[in-house]
């Protein structure tokens, strides 16, 4: 037998993932990782000054003005909420990609 027998017998099939030993999916390559922690720290950063700005509002002022102190710091949940959800994400990936116990 020539020595192209000794080759992989996985076939890959179109629109499929590969995966790895015993069915579990391949692990995200730490650059993804790497992408969604800089993305998660920025949309914190983008949100936080506006939770300062809507707090400041709502405390020192009375009125609608108080409102709509209420209504930046809603406004300003939403990224930094997005961008803690993002770095955990990425914790965990690390997590699992390293083998450890993250759950």
């Amino acid at each position: 037998m020539s020595s192209g027998a000794a080759q992989s017998d996985a076939v890959i099939t179109p629109g499929r993932e590969s995966t790895g030993a015993f069915g579990y999916a391949l692990p995200m390559a730490p650059r993804t990782e790497r992408k969604m922690t800089t993305s998660g720290s920025r949309l914190a950063l983008i949100g936080l000054p506006l939770v300062v700005i809507g707090l400041a509002l709502a405390l020192l002022l009375d009125g609608t003005a108080s409102g709509i102190g209420l209504a930046i710091v809603a406004l300003g949940t939403l990224p930094v909420l997005a961008g803690v959800v993002l770095l955990l994400s990425s914790g965990v990936e690390g997590r699992s990609r390293k083998g450890k116990p993250y759950a």
